[in-house]
Formats: structure tokens, sequence, C-alpha cells
């Protein structure tokens, strides 16, 4: 039965009224119960909230709030941890309820978990939409036809929208009671509960979102393009002056009124320098087996081979930095309240997550952009990252002792790896007063810096599944010196190398892999085909076996922080807010006179998150205080 609480007079069929006592009174006696919103639009900032639905399979309430009514006891229903709270994609209708002065814990998001059942897998577009669960698990057909309807509503609702809108959380339960079901037979209950969990922290940073100084960013924006422009000029006196490239000389220039016989000649060169098909054939006149101009092959193997290709690498990063990040960036990204609201996918392959609108991991790195993000007045940010985590997951895993070793005592452990796999080598090289040789810490030695690199190309390059083409494209060494060194690596560290290839086997023989305990979160290849799997593929699924527990075992620990984190501070927004979340980082903004309170507090769940998983407390945090974001 659909109930209907709202000043407007109903008189529709099937529709009954009741009050919100009524409705509290039916619903709080339940374990569980389904959760839903109509808005006027997609953005919880500008767009409005309309209605809130509540119910389960035999009654259904909608509440019209567009009179702003208090309701508190469907406050209390939902933020109450006392029943299970289903819903469809919770970080939508949270952040609206969140904006209407409600929130919610102990949730349900059969969206989510969908994606953990099935490792987030690349299909159809609608495969995860609440339209086509209901009809995979409960042949159910929904139209959501309607949902248009709601946009920029005005007015009184139709019957057809009160009826849409109570459907939405009507057989959410039954889609959650078979996603449990198949979540206990694949062993996926711990990364349910760790999911759901994390959702709401997810939405939390959403919601938050980042103050940007807009004049910053586009000054910032300006300085780029004038780097890259000069860098342009740079490039087309190469063309002039390089018999190299006479092809691509201009026959003839036109000289302007406004500007000076020089500048006009250079300004006559008509190469699109950012555009691959102009530049490529350009490039293969100093590299003619060159295939393509992608910067990254260029800075790997052919910075010395003459000026032009560092002044070109420059270009292209300085031309995307000021077209990517400039003007239009800012009118797309930032919202009317001054920040950035980006949203997450919460499930990918790796177990790690990705964001968009705008992307946050795309951001540059280095603090010139970062910056950009600041804190409002009276507020400072506070990052707080894990050190080491991929080398640390690594070591637990493989129960290395030279590893366990080296960074239990905090020492420098691609120079010990280095010192081990080199031998007299690396003590030949040595200079007298080297740091390294007397404390174990990173030394500046001109001799080590090159076999120090080495190495931890290979430590670094083992997170990812790395084989010999790939370090010889990081290193610019042949093929066959790659492989000869990883060999001799493997030789020094042989329980590294029984981890890797103990994953790799399993997932060769299994067609999936898991991530580390407690967790045990699944990724399925899709290319495996138990004894019929071609041999292409089986090398695939090999490093994907050997990369996933390592990322994935990562992408865990920091959501497993996150949850630990909101629970202490979810409830203080006037204190602390979390902001962003970006690989192994988090970042909060918090009240100048609370930094000392909080920035031990990070450190510590941090750090209790971290050894769910590497459980000798092998993995620290390191924790920061600064005016804005940084890197």
């Amino acid at each position: 039965m659909v109930y209907y609480i709202s000043p407007q007079t109903s008189n529709f069929d099937d529709i009954k009224t009741c009050t919100e006592q009524n409705a509290y009174d039916y619903l709080k006696k339940w374990r569980s119960f389904q959760v839903d919103t109509e808005t006027t639009g997609l953005s919880f900032v500008d767009d409005t909230l309309l209605t809130i639905q509540l119910g389960t399979s035999e009654h259904q309430f909608v509440f019209d709030v567009r009179h702003k009514p208090e309701l508190p006891l469907v406050k209390l229903l939902l933020e109450s941890r006392a029943s299970k709270k289903i819903l469809h994609n919770v970080s939508f209708d949270y952040k609206f309820l969140k904006a209407y002065g409600m929130t919610l814990a102990n949730v349900h998001d059969t969206m989510v978990i969908e994606k953990v059942l099935t490792n987030g897998k690349d299909t159809v577009r609608g495969f995860y939409g609440l339209a086509a669960l209901l009809d995979r698990y409960l042949g159910i057909y929904m139209s959501k036809e309607e949902q248009t309807s709601f946009i920029g509503h005005e007015g009184e609702f139709t019957k057809a929208q009160i009826i849409y809108a109570a459907k939405d959380v009507q057989y959410l339960q039954q889609v959650r009671d078979l996603q449990t079901a198949d979540a206990t037979k694949q062993k996926l209950e711990s990364c349910v509960s760790l999911e759901n969990a994390a959702v709401l922290a997810f939405s939390d940073i959403e919601y938050n979102g980042m103050l940007v100084d807009r004049d910053r960013w586009l000054n910032l924006a300006a300085d780029k393009l004038a780097e890259a422009q000069g860098l342009e000029r740079q490039l087309n006196e190469f063309i002039l002056n390089d018999d190299t490239f006479s092809e691509f000389k201009p026959s003839a220039f036109q000289t302007d009124l406004f500007a000076s016989e020089d500048v006009a000649r250079v300004s006559s060169v008509s190469i699109n320098w950012s555009s691959p098909h102009q530049t490529t054939p350009i490039l293969q006149k100093l590299l003619p087996k060159l295939e393509s101009s992608d910067t990254k092959i260029l800075v790997a193997k052919h910075m010395s081979v003459h000026p032009l290709i560092p002044a070109f690498v420059q270009f292209k990063e300085k031309y995307k930095k000021a077209t990517a990040f400039g003007p239009e960036w800012c009118d797309k990204y930032i919202d009317s309240d001054g920040k950035v609201h980006t949203s997450f996918t919460q499930i990918i392959r790796t177990g790690r997550v990705s964001s968009s609108r705008p992307n946050m991991q795309q951001i540059p790195a280095d603090n010139d952009y970062r910056n950009c993000f600041i804190a409002p007045k009276g507020w400072s940010y506070v990052s707080s990252d894990f050190s080491s985590q991929e080398l640390c997951i690594i070591a637990h895993g493989s129960q290395d002792p030279v590893w366990l070793t080296s960074l239990e005592n905090g020492e420098d452990l691609h120079s010990v790896c280095a010192d081990l796999v080199y031998g007299q080598e690396w003590v030949d090289a040595a200079d007298d007063d080297c740091v390294y040789m007397a404390h174990k810490s990173k030394c500046d030695c001109k001799g080590h810096k090159s076999l120090r690199n080495a190495v931890k190309g290979i430590n670094f390059g083992l997170a990812y599944g790395m084989g010999p083409h790939k370090l010889s494209d990081t290193l610019d060494i042949p093929v066959e010196q790659a492989q000869e060194l990883i060999d001799k690596y493997f030789k020094v560290f042989p329980s590294i190398k029984k981890f890797l290839d103990k994953n790799g086997r399993f997932g060769k023989k299994h067609g999936y892999i898991r991530t580390m305990e407690p967790y045990g979160r699944i990724r399925k290849f899709p290319l495996w085909a138990g004894p019929a799997t071609e041999m292409k593929d089986l090398g695939a699924i090999d490093r994907m076996s050997r990369n996933t527990p390592i990322q994935g075992a990562a992408g865990d620990m920091t959501k497993e922080a996150m949850c630990r984190i909101r629970q202490i501070i979810h409830d203080k927004r006037d204190e602390i807010q979390m902001v962003m979340a970006v690989h192994d980082q988090l970042d909060f903004v918090v009240r100048d006179d609370l930094l000392e309170k909080y920035k031990p507090i990070i450190t510590e769940q941090m750090e209790l998150a971290g050894k769910t998983i590497v459980t000798s407390g092998l993995l620290k945090s390191d924790t920061t205080s600064s005016k804005c974001w940084e890197k």
C-alpha cells in the first residue's frame, strides 16, 4: 500500500494518507527498510529535494518535503544505527538528504554491492541501474520514464509521480537478500561490509567539496600558456635553422606591420605542435623507427638525441596543463558554492577507486595546482598518507626478512636492495662520505644513484606486475639486460619471487584472484577460459594476479581508514570535514584551534586501518597540516 504524507490534498485511488507518526510506528519495528528520494535535478548544490520515500515490500511512505517540514521522526529513522537502510546509489540520496539537514547510518547500497559481486566489470550502459537489477534478480520490469517528470517540477504531484516514487522503495529488500546470499557464496561478506561503510565516507567527501582559489588557478593557466607559447617559438626556430627539418620549413613568409621580421619569420611556421599527426614525421627525422610522438617514450629513451626533443616534451606538458586545467576547467567543475565536488567510482577492478567531474587523480601533483585548493578562513588542511604503503604490503605478503628489517628500522629500502643486488659494484661506487655506508640512509653518491634507481624501478614495479619490457622502457636499457637484472634481483630476494609467483599461478589456474585478508575482494578475469586460455591472455592474467593483491590491499586499507575516521568525525562538521581521498592519502579541513586535537586521532586511525592487513604494525602514517592542499 502506498501512503502519501503531504499538505497536498490527495483523493487518488490506491493512495492513502497517514501521519509521520504512523509511518514511524510501522518502520521502527523493521530490522531494515528501503529509502529513496526524488529531486528537481542532479546537483545537490543547486537543485532541490522534493520527496523522501521510506518503505518495505508491503507498505511505502512518500513524504512531500517541499514545504520544509521538520520530519523529526523520519530523521530519527534515517540516522539510527538500529536498522539497515537499503538504497540504490546511496551517494546521490545521501547528499540531498544532508543538504536538507538529515544524514544516513547503517546502509546497504544495492548498486555498489552489485559492483562488488561482479568486480565492477565493464558492461553495457545501465547494467548497474535499478531497473536492470530488478529485471535480473526479480524479473520485474520498471519503467523509468516518470523519473524525468520531477526535473524542475513545480505544483502538485500527479498520481503517476507518487506511485513511481513509491515503487523505488518496494523491491530493494528482495534484491539485498539475494545479493547477501551471493556475497556469502563468494566469501565476500567482509568486503561487502567495508564497501557499505565506505560509501558514506565517500559521500561525505563529495558533499563537503574543496574550495578553489579561482583567480590563482586562472593565473596559473595563463602562465602555463605563456610558457607553452615560448616553447612553441623555440620549436619553430629549430625548424627554421636546422637543415634536418628543411622539408618542414616554410618557403616564404609574410611580414607583419606590427611585428619585427624575426617574429614574423618564426610565426610563419604553421606546424601544430600539439598534433601527433604533424609532429611524428618531424620526430622521425631524428628517430626513424619512432612510431608515435608519445612523450613517455621520448622521456624514457631519447631526451639526449637532439635539443628539439626536450623542448617538445616541455611544450606538451605546459600546453596540456594550460588547456586541460584552464578557464574551461573552472567553468565546468567549480560549483556555485565556489567548491569542486568530485564523484567517486567506488569499485574498480583493482580494488582502488577513481573519481570524475573532475578526476582528482589527474590534478597535477605539483603544489602549483594543489595549492589552489584552499581551506576556509580559520581552517587548515590536514593530510595523512601511508608511508611506503605498497612496499610494506609486499614485505608483509612475502615475509622477506631483508625488507621487513629495513622497513622496521627506517632504512632506505631501495639502497639496501641495491646493495645486495649489486654487491661489490655498489661498494666500489660509494663516495668517501657516503651516508648509506654509515647509516643505511639514502645517499647523494653519484655512483649509487643509477644503481639505486634501477632497483627502485623493480621494487615499485612489483606492485604493478612489471616485466622485463616495462623495466627496459623505465631504465632505458635493452630488454635482455632488464631480464638479467630481474633474475639477479629474485636470486637475492627469493621470498618475494615465491609470493608473486604463487599469486600468478593461482590466477592462471582459477581465473580469479583475491586481495589479502580480512577483506578477500575478488577479481575475476574475463579472459580466462580454463585450459583453453590463450597464451597471451595467460600472460595478462599472470600480471594482474601479481598486481591485484597488492593494489587491492592498498585500496582496502585506505577505505578502512576512511570508515574509522568517519565514525569519529561525521557529526562534527563545525570542527573537521573529510574532503579528499587520492590513492593512499586522506585530506581534511580542520578548524585551526583544533589541529592538535585531530592530527593524532587521524594518525592513530590510519595506522589501525593499516594493521587490519599488515598486522605487524609495520605501516605508519605521516600527518601534516598547511593552509592549502599539498602533495
